[in-house]
């Protein structure tokens, strides 16, 4: 799904609707140090934000991208093929 006007990254329907059934409608987006990028994904229920996050909509969902891992993910575009895939150009 093309971003909203102003969002840092893109979202396909697919990974939408996996996380709108599976989260809910406010879902905040954080990475962690490890994995074999270097970065761990992780997608949480939310129910609002903190200063200096940021806010993207996409379609029903709003995503709440953490203030820390913006620099980190903006540009990527977060997918579901029988799981979250996260086609990140930030990462090696």
């Amino acid at each position: 799904m093309p971003p909203t006007s102003g969002n840092p990254l893109t979202m396909t329907q697919s990974a939408v609707n996996h996380l709108l059934q599976r989260e809910g409608g406010v879902v905040r987006f954080y990475v962690t140090a490890g994995g074999h990028s270097g970065m761990v994904y992780h997608f949480q229920g939310a129910e609002g934000s903190s200063p200096g996050d940021t806010t993207c909509r996409f379609g029903d969902l709003i995503l709440i991208v953490d203030r820390h891992a913006l620099p980190y993910v903006t540009g990527a575009q977060i997918d579901y093929v029988g799981g979250i895939v996260v086609n990140n150009p930030n990462c090696c």
